[in-house]
């Protein structure tokens, strides 16, 4: 029996305890695993926060998601400092409630 990943869910904010994998391929081809760990929904968009399995735990990287179409999400990099800011700060907020 699969395992069921246990989330927390403040409003807008979904933060999971057992992160899901996601294999994500670069534009070069490659494949690199991310760790889910928590999923911002706004106004203007549904936002992921994922840790590659290449750097350190204590960093984290923001990605717009798209859905590209029934079985494909597509994962933006968020280029704003502001709109990377806010989606942190959501997540920063849930975690202390």
């Amino acid at each position: 029996m699969k395992e069921k990943k246990q989330m927390q869910v403040e409003e807008n904010v979904r933060i999971f305890d057992k992160p899901e994998i996601v294999a994500m391929t670069g534009d070069d081809g490659s494949i690199e695993n991310f760790a889910v760990i928590a999923v911002v929904d706004r106004e203007d968009g549904i936002y992921v926060l994922m840790q590659p399995d290449s750097v350190d735990q204590d960093e984290a990287l923001i990605f717009k998601m798209r859905q590209e179409d029934d079985l494909t999400d597509l994962y933006l990099p968020v280029l704003d400092n502001s709109i990377a800011s806010d989606v942190f700060n959501e997540y920063l907020k849930a975690m202390r409630n």
